[in-house]
Formats: C-alpha cells, sequence, structure tokens
C-alpha cells in the first residue's frame, strides 16, 4: 500500500497518461460495443451486457 497523497502528483499522472486512457476506452468501446463509462440501470444479466 502506498502511503503518498498527494492530489498535485495525481493530476499530473492524470494529464500524462490521459491519450493512452482515452484510446484504451475508445478501443474498447469499438470492439466491445460497451460504454466503459456509461451507468449500468437496466436489469439485463450481467454476462448478456
Amino acid at each position: 500500500m502506498s502511503d503518498i497523497n498527494d492530489q498535485e502528483l495525481a493530476r499530473n499522472w492524470a494529464r500524462y497518461w490521459r491519450p493512452e486512457i482515452q484510446s484504451y476506452i475508445h478501443a474498447y468501446n469499438a470492439v466491445t460495443g460497451v460504454e466503459p463509462a456509461a451507468d449500468i440501470t437496466n436489469g439485463r444479466l450481467a454476462e448478456n451486457r
């Protein structure tokens, strides 16, 4: 477990990795048809999502 709790460090990490994270999310959506950020509110079974 890390003892680091620095908001500025977290912001810098997010800024640095943002393009890669966005690329991954786009590719995941393109391949699976699932929007990772979408709120799941329906009653479909998890294996059908």
